[in-house]
């Protein structure tokens, strides 16, 4: 430490003898200048790819990448930017494909935001597809780096609309998002999809997931690889990056252009799970628990099923007992029988499990 000359003491950063004026969730732990603040956070990226050995040997290098427009993965996309244009030695071994996953509500909300997405299409020389979110009820679905397809958009609407309770369908909506997702990597033949999930939004995911019957599944959930699904795996290199992290670097290297959906002005849910399952870590971490994310993910990473079971879910793709066959019509776990039960609309739902089931 030194003392300024108006009295104030200033920490030195943990890796130079500059001053430390960044810091990540607790900032009792360590602090970094700008410079290496920056080479941190992206250590975290390229080591966690690393760790898991995705991309060594003969295993392929096509990825599918997907782009929200949200904070996360602007950032993730800028960091697969910069992993590629550095020497030969340190170059990210990765050949991007990039999926922008659409989930807006109408057309004219879609338009514009491909209208914005256009312009940064310049950060990665690669193919980008653009694919809604409601094309799980598109059995002729096809994707496509120009139009999306939007013929089942009105469908998909009611279908949301139609869940019960608000929690029954953020749950639905955030199972749609990973099944679009691993359907799309399956048509183009690319068997990796990597996802922006930072630490912060998947220390939520477990909260969640053990309010809604998931325990089993919770390693699978907020790992860094999941392999549930029989042909296609999840990447999460940013598990252990938080949003604040993210938010701090993205301010540095003005990143602004590549974050679209800048203000969520979706209203919170009212009497559900997920705000309040989420509140909680907020609490907790304004209160001086720092650490509150980073455990929740390390307990969660230990999670695992005694018994998985033989049966593959038709949604989550999650292994369950045979014995729960009898007590769900869907032919999938009890938590998403018990989800896909808050829609009365049956039918539309059947389309999207028969859809799933030849992926």
């Amino acid at each position: 430490m030194e003392e300024l000359g108006n009295g104030a003491v200033h920490r030195t950063c943990v890796k130079c003898t500059d001053p430390g004026l960044y810091h990540g969730l607790d900032a009792k732990k360590a602090v970094y200048c700008k410079p290496c603040f920056i080479t941190m956070v992206k250590h975290k990226f390229s080591s966690t790819i690393g760790k898991k050995r995705i991309f060594k040997g003969d295993a392929s290098k096509e990825t599918l990448v997907v782009y929200e427009g949200d904070i996360s993965s602007g950032f993730m996309l800028w960091l697969i930017q910069q992993g590629l244009s550095v020497d030969v030695h340190k170059k990210l071994q990765l050949q991007p494909v990039v999926l922008v996953l659409l989930t807006q509500p109408s057309e004219q909300e879609v338009q514009e935001f491909i209208q914005q997405v256009s312009s940064i299409l310049h950060i990665l020389r690669t193919d980008w597809y653009f694919v809604h979110i409601s094309t799980l009820l598109d059995d002729q679905f096809q994707p496509s780096t120009s139009a999306p397809s939007l013929k089942a958009l009105n469908d998909w609407n009611k279908l949301c609309a139609s869940f019960k309770s608000n929690t029954a369908r953020q749950e639905f909506e955030r199972l749609s998002r990973t099944a679009v997702c691993l359907r799309t990597a399956k048509l183009l033949g690319l068997n990796k999809v990597m996802l922006a999930d930072n630490a912060d939004a998947l220390s939520k995911d477990s909260l969640n997931s053990l309010c809604l019957g998931r325990g089993s599944s919770l390693g699978d959930i907020t790992g860094v690889v999941d392999k549930r699904h029989p042909d296609v795996a999840i990447i999460r290199p940013l598990r252990d990056v938080s949003l604040m992290e993210i938010s701090t670097v993205n301010e540095m290297h003005d990143n602004g252009n590549l974050v679209i959906k800048k203000n969520d002005s979706t209203p919170p849910l009212k009497k559900a799970i997920q705000p309040l399952s989420e509140g909680l870590i907020e609490d907790l971490q304004s209160n001086g628990f720092k650490s509150t994310i980073t455990t929740i993910l390390s307990v969660a990473s230990k999670v695992k099923a005694l018994h998985p079971g033989e049966q593959k879910c038709g949604f989550c793709y999650t292994l369950y007992p045979l014995e729960e066959d009898g007590s769900n019509e869907f032919g999938c776990c009890r938590a998403c029988s018990s989800i896909l039960n808050e829609s009365p609309d049956r039918c539309t739902l059947d389309r999207i499990l028969g859809i799933l089931r030849l992926c």
